[in-house]
């Protein structure tokens, strides 16, 4: 729904900075079973697979430019 998206975004905006800031290891939420914690899981859990995510394209990148592939070469690698 259109008037719950910009408070979505903005929990998930706040969520991916916690991420940035303290990493996967130090971000933490507590569940007690009610309604409004079942939305901060599923909130969570986007967040960490984008943090996840962002990380995994950090590393291709930097490992692509630390061995002078192109990009190209790196999916083949990956394909085989």
């Amino acid at each position: 729904d259109s008037y719950v998206a910009p408070l979505i975004k903005d929990a998930l905006r706040v969520l991916d900075h916690s991420y940035r800031l303290y990493g996967a290891e130090s971000v933490v939420g507590s569940y007690n079973g009610g309604k409004d914690a079942v939305v901060i899981v599923h909130l969570m859990r986007a967040a960490h697979a984008n943090f996840i995510r962002q990380q995994q394209q950090q590393q291709q990148q930097s490992k692509s430019q630390s061995d002078g592939s192109s990009p190209e070469d790196v999916i083949i690698r990956m394909v085989r």
